[in-house]
């Protein structure tokens, strides 16, 4: 297989990983933000996502009734798993704050929660998955870690079925998902923002937009025709979102 397998699929492992590990020690160690609201952030998105609303909709998805109603529909599933993401994400992310409200927490420490947040995700979602698509490759193209990856059968198929799998994508897709992760990250940040402002000043209806936001965004870059325009409409996203969270470091910095 191509070389240009193992070095995207690389970078991807870097960008999902990586990225996230280097705003959780820029936040702790440069602007010495509490390290709980890291904790904090991975914890709920545990929470929120893994132990309650995905095995909700799993559970969901083997209902007839739900099946013949929604999961049918390509454009109502989608919609459904959106904002059931903003709502349970977005409502794990209040109660945090409500938590640490009385902690009088700063711009970093909510920046440092939605490190946690998205950087958990990423990691678990992603991160790990490429970690094995790597190793992978590396054994299939240099013959690298043939004893771990034989180790782990249940794990790794055998390497003929991976080459099938893999020979039908091409090198530069292994790219996309690390790239996206990245966007989502800053998107986590800017979300949490908003709705630590709802819980800090007292504007509940700031929950209500940052679920809407959530649930559009995952919404509208899920219905894209191609990954391409997903990712551009996601780049987009994380651009607007950087410059939301710059100007709440300067509403601090002006009060």
């Amino acid at each position: 297989m191509e070389l240009w397998y193992a070095v995207f699929s690389g970078l991807s492992m870097v960008l999902s990983i990586g990225f996230p590990l280097v705003l959780f020690l820029y936040v702790i160690l440069k602007r010495k933000s509490k390290i709980r609201y890291i904790f904090a952030g991975a914890m709920i998105f545990a929470v929120f996502q893994l132990v309650l609303r995905i095995p909700l909709v799993t559970f969901l998805q083997g209902q007839f009734w739900f099946y013949a109603n929604i999961a049918s529909n390509k454009v109502i599933m989608a919609l459904f798993l959106s904002i059931t993401a903003g709502i349970f994400e977005e409502i794990g992310r209040y109660v945090a704050f409500k938590f640490f409200n009385k902690y009088e927490p700063t711009n970093w420490d909510v920046f440092s929660y939605g490190v946690g947040h998205g950087g958990f995700e990423s990691i678990a979602l992603i991160g790990i998955n490429t970690i094995f698509t790597f190793i992978a490759l590396l054994y299939i193209n240099f013959g690298l870690l043939g004893g771990f990856v034989e180790s782990l059968p249940g794990i790794f198929t055998e390497s003929s079925n991976w080459i099938e799998v893999l020979s039908n994508t091409p090198p530069h897709m292994f790219l996309m998902g690390g790239i996206e992760r990245v966007f989502a990250v800053l998107l986590h940040i800017a979300l949490s923002f908003v709705v630590a402002e709802s819980v800090f000043k007292k504007r509940p209806k700031l929950l209500l937009v940052a679920i809407l936001i959530h649930g559009a965004v995952n919404f509208v870059a899920v219905m894209m025709p191609n990954v391409y325009l997903s990712e551009i409409f996601l780049l987009i996203v994380a651009f607007f979102s950087v410059l939301y969270i710059k100007s709440r470091f300067k509403v601090e910095k002006g009060s």
